[in-house]
């Protein structure tokens, strides 16, 4: 589980920095993206070898059917793949999509 973890902090992490990058243009956050998504990926990978060790692989999960985490290794390489192609200013304000109930603070 703590490969998971560190999976999904890696993860949130590269897309912070991806973010940064598509308002800045600063190319070192992109490559600090691309660091951070690469290391999510090896942490993806340790994560699938021990689910490998312990459970029949696809495996069926409750509510989800069977699922097969070394197939997923391919979607964390995606991401990789995805930020090395960025290009800034691809998210605009009006592409963001914004949640109805979220409303600014008011006094």
């Amino acid at each position: 589980m703590s490969d998971l973890g560190r999976y999904y902090a890696a993860k949130i992490r590269g897309a912070a920095a991806l973010a940064l990058y598509d308002r800045s243009s600063d190319d070192g956050r992109k490559q600090e993206a691309l660091r951070y998504l690469q290391a999510a990926a090896e942490h993806w990978r340790s994560y699938s070898r021990a689910c490998i060790a312990q459970y029949t692989q696809p495996h069926p999960y409750s509510r989800l059917g069977l699922v097969d985490i070394p197939a997923i290794t391919a979607k964390a390489l995606e991401d990789v793949e995805i930020a090395g192609q960025w290009k800034p200013g691809a998210v605009g304000d009006e592409k963001a999509k914004r949640c109805p109930a979220d409303q600014p603070f008011r006094k």
